[in-house]
């Protein structure tokens, strides 16, 4: 008997013969001959590459997008010189994708990134069934199938066609979409086949389909205004907010849609805050931002304000609730707008990135914790505006470092510090026997506080921090050896889930041996 299984997602094929072969059954799905494949329309140029070839001034590409019907897919695949890492990847609900490289032209041999979203009216791509053939014995649900190993026949592989238009359009996907609106667009380009030029404002809707996700957030979000800007829609008063283009029905449909099939793949960005909790409550999930609060995060406010009060303060009805009032927000003056935005840069800067120096440039703390207020940590309008109005809060211009300075300098020790040795050694050391071995050194041992931060890798997003502590003998106190301690985080970013991935090492040296480069120790 035949068995269907519904597939997650995977990779379906990795060489050339066997996504033609997967494309040409769909085709046949599609009710399409392969004799006279339907090649009508041309497939369309999305991304930096399209946006370059109606603004030459735009910024280099790194690859070619494109979204095109299986058939046209077909035609481009044949097209491309000298391909290799070809992949079919299947996401469900989403749809399928082929990546891999190609030479651009004969006269340059480099190799280029090349990516094809595919879509369909005719079969639900979306939706991906695999045919088994069994004696009698039922099929499970197989969510967890290695999504590297390609799948043998091919033709097990089965996508539905559309009954009806209804069910058609609520299965539209955005590819299906973007072919739909850019059909009757005149720009094309040979490359060497024919292509359509995805016009600005599809480019536009399509680099704010992901513009909430922390990956690559530079690039995109000077991609995103650069665009508006070409688009003549970020050119108004410095008095005035800027704000997103008005976007025609079919074109916010499109948009609204990316970003639900962004979500599908990558996870929905601060979907684990809630406004709703006191600020103790929500300011208490250490586990969602990583923050140890050595200073009270009200205080911090007060050393960034602007004005008198913190501007947050007005912008609450219930002032025990995290949540402020958009429509408060809405009657303040445009510049204590991006003001309230900045006093918020500057708190998160200071509290997650100086004081507890995990960096120690104010400008890039300042950027990262601008990125953290359009991505994760904050949602909804709040979010919004912080992306909209980006290019006038990206510069600091209050002095972070004094503020850190004063801060180490004034404050007293915290509650850790003042603790009893016996009270801290029973809360760290659960085990009796290991702590009866520290408690006759722990009176010799003093923590080291000018380490180096540890370089970062680039193309990474670690957050590092280095600490140390000196443990002078008990018999002669000009003997001492120092232990450092070097943390990892990579911050779960891409599937934007509460989560992270942290080590740490740990190097025991002669304290003399200290004044060695710390990055001696990086491992």
């Amino acid at each position: 008997m035949s068995n269907i299984m519904h597939i997650k997602s995977r990779t379906l094929a990795y060489d050339n013969i066997k996504i033609l072969s997967i494309l040409n059954n769909i085709v046949k799905d599609e009710g399409n001959q392969l004799v006279e494949p339907d090649f009508s329309g041309y497939p369309v140029l999305i991304g930096s590459r399209a946006a370059k070839w109606h603004v030459p001034s735009f910024r280099e590409p790194n690859n070619w997008n494109f979204i095109a019907t299986v058939s046209q897919s077909i035609l481009l695949i044949n097209k491309f010189m000298n391909k290799k890492n070809l992949k079919l990847i299947y996401y469900s609900d989403v749809g399928l994708k082929i990546i891999g490289r190609c030479v651009e032209s004969y006269e340059n041999e480099k190799y280029i990134g090349f990516e094809i979203e595919l879509a369909s009216d005719k079969v639900n791509l979306r939706k991906m069934k695999l045919m088994e053939v069994t004696n009698d014995m039922e099929i499970n649900d197989k969510d967890n199938i290695d999504d590297d190993c390609s799948i043998e026949d091919e033709s097990k592989i089965k996508f539905e066609k559309f009954d009806y238009d209804q069910e058609r359009e609520q299965s539209k996907s955005s590819a299906q979409m973007i072919l739909e609106l850019c059909h009757n667009v005149k720009d094309r380009m040979m490359i060497p086949f024919p292509c359509i030029v995805a016009p600005l404002k599809v480019l536009e809707a399509l680099k704010a389909s992901h513009i909430y996700w922390s990956d690559d957030f530079y690039k995109n979000i000077a991609d995103l205004h650069s665009l508006r800007i070409i688009l003549e829609n970020n050119q108004i008063s410095p008095t005035k907010p800027l704000c997103c283009p008005m976007r025609d029905e079919k074109t916010n449909l499109m948009l609204k849609t990316r970003i639900k099939e962004t979500e599908i793949l990558r996870g929905t960005p601060s979907v684990h805050i809630n406004l709703n909790n006191s600020d103790e409550e929500f300011l208490d999930r250490e586990d969602d931002f990583f923050v140890d609060r050595v200073v009270p995060h009200d205080k911090l406010h007060e050393l960034v304000k602007y004005g008198d009060h913190p501007i947050y303060e007005g912008l609450k009805n219930d002032k025990s609730k995290a949540m402020i009032e958009k429509s408060l927000f809405q009657k303040l003056d445009y510049q204590k707008q991006l003001d309230c935005m900045k006093e918020e840069a500057m708190v998160i800067a200071l509290e997650r990135y100086l004081i507890p120096k995990i960096l120690k440039d104010q400008e890039t703390s300042y950027s990262s914790a601008l990125i953290r207020i359009c991505t994760s940590l904050t949602k909804d309008w709040f979010r919004q505006f912080a992306i909209d109005n980006y290019p006038r809060l990206s510069n600091l211009d209050k002095d972070l470092l004094s503020i850190v300075h004063n801060l180490t300098k004034n404050n007293p020790p915290s509650h850790h510090e003042l603790a009893e040795t016996i009270t801290l050694l029973h809360k760290w050391i659960l085990d009796p026997e290991i702590r009866t071995i520290f408690e006759p050194i722990y009176a010799c041992t003093s923590r080291i506080y000018d380490l180096d931060t540890p370089s970062v890798s680039q193309g990474m997003r670690l957050e590092t921090y280095r600490s140390g502590i000196k443990i002078n003998s008990p018999v002669n106190k000009n003997v001492s050896i120092a232990a450092i301690i070097t943390t990892v985080c990579m911050d779960d970013y891409e599937d934007c889930n509460p989560g992270a991935d942290w080590w740490a090492s740990i190097a025991i040296l002669p304290s003399e041996d200290l004044k060695c480069s710390s990055d001696e120790y990086d491992r």
